[in-house]
């Protein structure tokens, strides 16, 4: 239902720019950072994970492409830096708007573990923000299974 197209240098770019400021406006929406340092902390980490940018060695961005070849979202996947294993991990996977619900997301999601296992991975892993229900519901379907659970009490 969606192939992955590996991403050039120009749709990086764009992808970056958009991810990194979801990801910022995610983390302040689930209270994990402030307003004030969200953009920087999220930047830092992406230079930390992508100091090569595209090249960087074990991350793979592609474009979703639907069976008209439309582009309908992206997908990062990587090698996690801190796993003891090939545990590949997804760092961002997101459906545009105008595609969402018509089961994109799930073929992504599936296309990701086959390409994760093209790679050689062992197992694959994730995040999702707590407030995310829609994308937990998902992912527990396709087998992925709760390892940790983050709390937070505002004072």
């Amino acid at each position: 239902m969606v192939q992955l197209q590996a991403m050039d240098e120009a749709g990086f770019t764009a992808f970056m720019s958009w991810s990194t400021a979801d990801y910022a406006r995610a983390s302040i929406s689930s209270r994990r950072w402030c307003e004030a340092e969200a953009m920087t902390k999220a930047q830092d980490q992406v230079n930390a994970l992508l100091p090569q940018g595209l090249a960087t060695t074990n991350q793979y961005f592609f474009d979703v492409l639907d069976e008209t070849r439309d582009k309908v979202g992206a997908l990062w996947l990587g090698l996690n830096p801190g796993a003891t294993s090939a545990q590949m991990w997804i760092y961002q996977v997101v459906i545009e708007e105008a595609y969402r619900g018509k089961g994109l997301g799930r073929a992504t999601m599936q296309a990701a573990e086959v390409e994760a296992r093209r790679l050689g991975a062992t197992g694959l892993g994730l995040n999702a923000f707590a407030d995310n229900h829609i994308a937990q519901t998902l992912y527990r379907s396709l087998g992925f299974q709760p390892t940790a659970i983050q709390m937070i009490k505002s004072l």
